[in-house]
């Protein structure tokens, strides 16, 4: 009966959040892993008129959605049953935060995807693709390096994830402005072939919100792991010269 009357192990507690922890962890990259496979499919819909592909990447929203739920869930147990403090306290609330932008990158994967599907069967060329393909690029790498920097504890990483987001920007001001300029000029294919340069506009779009939940996955991986706020450590912006 002297198991009953053993003293308490003061670090026991801390071990055992520790593997919860890294079960969140897990949970978190596969989700990842599925939002990035879905965005994946989307883009090579769009950009190689792969009607397959877009068609998983249509489909597969759900299964992101239930993960969330999952990821959720057992944040509110830890929450209940372990009462994390401190470090551990600021990990749970950002893997909660975390989720929510995965699953709004899977509802944009999901709309680039139906964007996609709208241009078959015309077997046309897209006059934007070059841009789209290299927004796709950008959004896949960042989603990747923000779960890295998590999973590794890497904050410079997360500095770089953040600082790319200017350029999938700036992609997207290229294509709004080759719009205009497009639709301007009167394409020869008439209205099939502005409905299909507005098409991929509205999927450039999706995709530039993908880079923002990349972003913001990001910045709560930097705060989980230095405690401090990254926009408050981004040098700010020169004032804008008076008229």
């Amino acid at each position: 009966m002297s198991f009953f009357r053993r003293e308490p192990d003061p670090g026991a507690d801390e071990r055992f959040f520790g593997r919860d922890r890294q079960g969140l962890v897990e949970m978190v990259v596969r989700m990842g892993a599925l939002v990035r496979e879905n965005l994946e499919s989307a883009v090579r819909g769009l950009t190689e008129r792969d009607e397959a592909a877009a068609l998983a990447g249509a489909s597969g929203d759900d299964g992101v959605d239930e993960m969330e739920v999952q990821v959720e869930q057992e944040c509110l147990r830890l929450l209940a049953l372990r009462q994390p403090v401190r470090e551990d306290l600021r990990f749970v609330f950002a893997v909660l935060r975390i989720v929510k932008d995965l699953e709004r990158m899977g509802d944009e994967a999901e709309n680039v995807a139906e964007e996609a599907l709208r241009l078959f069967p015309e077997p046309a060329p897209l006059p934007l693709e070059g841009p789209l393909r290299r927004m796709g690029e950008l959004c896949f790498e960042m989603v990747d390096d923000a779960l890295d920097a998590l999973v590794r504890g890497d904050a410079p990483l997360a500095e770089r994830v953040v600082r790319r987001d200017d350029d999938v920007d700036a992609l997207w001001f290229q294509v709004r402005e080759d719009t205009v300029r497009l639709l301007g000029t009167c394409p020869p294919e008439g209205e099939s072939g502005a409905r299909r340069t507005l098409t991929e506009l509205s999927a450039a779009r999706h995709l530039e919100r993908v880079g923002d939940h990349a972003t913001n996955v990001a910045e709560l991986a930097f705060f989980v792991l230095t405690g401090k706020r990254l926009r408050e450590e981004r040098p700010a912006p020169p004032p804008a010269p008076e008229a």
